[in-house]
């Protein structure tokens, strides 16, 4: 396989990553908007916090998904699908979770602020952790069985031409 293709497929895994990272935020997110008006969270104007945060949400899912994905490519660039160790990817996909809050956080407010607050930034980077953890090992499950059974149909091919 050329050095292009292979960039080509890592830039393809990349944006799917977002895609779905994206998309799982901005539904957790979504959930976060519409119950923090409920708990007293945040202000009252529902429709704009649950629109706020299903935005925050996505944009930071996607930004793990890509985080959780260039880290994979850095460190197991020699690894194939199939030799990745669903705990490893669960750990590394925490690691990336837990950091880019914990980032944002620290960006934004300050460590003031990160102090001050540690129980609302205790969840917010377990929240992130978990799905960290969740997503990525589901992400590289999925792409370890889809890869199983396309190479169960080309064999099922091979065998069929062979027999004829």
């Amino acid at each position: 396989m050329s050095r292009s293709r292979r960039w080509f497929e890592r830039l393809r895994g990349l944006a799917g990553l977002g895609i779905v990272g994206g998309a799982t935020g901005g539904l957790v997110g979504g959930l976060w908007g519409l119950l923090a008006p409920l708990i007293g969270w945040l202000g009252d104007p529902w429709l704009e916090t649950f629109v706020a945060m299903s935005a925050l949400g996505a944009t930071a899912g996607a930004a793990c998904a890509v985080g959780f994905g260039s880290l994979l490519a850095l460190l197991e660039s020699k690894a194939s699908l199939a030799r990745l160790s669903l705990s490893k990817m669960a750990l590394l996909g925490a690691a990336v979770g837990a950091a880019l809050p914990t980032a944002f956080i620290l960006a934004t407010s300050g460590l003031v602020n990160f102090v001050a607050l540690p129980v609302a930034v205790a969840t917010i980077v377990a929240t992130g952790a978990g799905l960290g953890a969740g997503l990525s090992a589901a992400m590289v499950g999925l792409a370890q069985r889809a890869q199983r059974e396309e190479l169960a149909v080309v064999d099922d091919v091979a065998r069929l031409a062979s027999s004829e």
